[in-house]
């Protein structure tokens, strides 16, 4: 087994991706409305631009991870994650 790098996710940058889930969440009750389109799209623009935000705060903190495809935000320990590639 390989040693996994991992960085350690500040705060206010968890509740972000912690946001980016309940606009998810959202989005998908709304589509389930026949008239829940408007929201939907809403709630899906919201989590896409907080989604922007937050992976360019990590960056901003962690210049090395940026253009890495192989880096995940993980929520159950709230931390980045490099994954292993097969």
């Amino acid at each position: 087994m390989s040693d996994i790098e991992e960085w350690e996710v500040p705060e206010a940058i968890r509740e972000m991706f912690d946001d980016i889930e309940s606009y998810a969440a959202c989005k998908k009750e709304c589509v389930k409305n026949v008239f829940g389109w408007k929201r939907a799209a809403y709630f899906a623009k919201r989590a896409a631009q907080t989604q922007r935000k937050a992976w360019a705060a990590i960056i901003e903190i962690y210049p090395e991870i940026d253009g890495r495809d192989d880096v995940v935000f993980n929520y159950t320990d709230g931390v980045i994650r490099a994954i292993e590639q097969r």
